[in-house]
């Protein structure tokens, strides 16, 4: 077997080998989007909001938001499943507060967290 042979051999074995494994892709691509649709499926899924305002309060305050809004779901047993939704926001803020009040300056912190 020369070395021409060999080549072609090989790109035949990467074409078939790509072709499966996008047929997978494909197939696994279509599962995870409907279990997205679903919002009772067995997935975790953890969305991250980040806002960020500016000009807030006396002293034209800048703040950012981080929110985490987590779905958990648990499976108590085959007909029957609790899904939890719980969001969680982080801030930091600063000069919100005009100099003469002691709350100027620079906070962070979590917000009010809801389940």
């Amino acid at each position: 077997m020369n070395v021409h042979n060999c080549g072609k051999y090989l790109a035949s074995a990467i074409v078939l080998v790509s072709v499966g494994l996008s047929a997978n892709v494909a197939r696994s691509e279509d599962d995870l989007a409907q279990k997205l649709a679903n919002p009772i499926a067995s997935l975790i899924s953890v969305p991250i909001t980040l806002d960020y305002n500016s000009g807030y309060g006396t002293a034209d305050g800048d703040q950012v938001s981080v929110t985490l809004k987590t779905v958990v779901p648990f499976q108590i047993n085959d007909d029957f499943a609790i899904v939890t939704r719980t969001i969680i926001p982080i801030i930091w803020q600063n000069d919100i507060v005009g100099p003469p009040s002691p709350l100027s300056g620079e906070q962070f912190g979590w917000g009010d967290v809801n389940i």
